[in-house]
């Protein structure tokens, strides 16, 4: 929400409290601040997290600057830029319109406005009310956060971290634990 809110040094500065004590437990929380140190271009500064994120989560190398790639969507409605405007949501309603499943490609998204967010939380609700399926494919950690802390649970949240890299760090022992407290991580291990 800071972030959407243009207070991104202030995302910055709570997130690295919560990771110094949470630790692993949160992957969100170290994928949200990868994120936003992406996005405003602090490049050493991202570099450094990522290397702490490989070493914590056990994985075999770092996450690169360029950070995941995006995943094809064809026929999906490319979304791109600040989401900030009516005239962006009206031409998402006209593209889901004429469609049954209504698959958004999320990748060039740089920011979810949060004044915005209601609005675009509220189209989205409704196609899915209009018996429509709703997939947002290759969703920011921070874009996907705001959106469901705006009720968005109704519409299929396709991250771009993959949750190959949670499962593969559970399998690795760095969510050890986790495994006691949450049946999912278990099962997944």
């Amino acid at each position: 929400m800071l972030f959407s809110a243009r207070f991104a040094a202030a995302a910055e500065r709570l997130l690295c409290e919560h990771i110094s004590t949470a630790g692993p437990a949160d992957h969100a929380a170290w994928v949200t601040l990868l994120e936003i140190l992406h996005r405003v271009g602090k490049r050493e500064d991202f570099e450094a997290l990522a290397r702490r994120y490989a070493a914590t989560f056990a994985l075999p190398a770092a996450p690169a600057w360029g950070y995941p790639p995006r995943v094809a969507a064809p026929g999906a409605f490319v979304l791109e830029g600040s989401i900030s405007s009516g005239e962006q949501l009206e031409d998402l309603v006209r593209h889901g319109a004429t469609r049954t499943t209504c698959a958004v490609d999320m990748s060039r998204v740089d920011r979810i406005d949060f004044a915005f967010t209601p609005r675009l939380a509220e189209a989205l609700r409704a196609m899915h009310q209009q018996g429509k399926r709703v997939i947002l494919a290759n969703i920011a950690e921070l874009h996907a956060g705001l959106l469901e802390s705006f009720g968005v649970e109704h519409a299929l949240l396709l991250r771009r971290w993959k949750t190959e890299t949670r499962l593969r760090a559970a399998v690795t022992g760095a969510w050890a634990p986790l495994r006691a407290s949450n049946p999912a991580v278990a099962a997944a291990a």
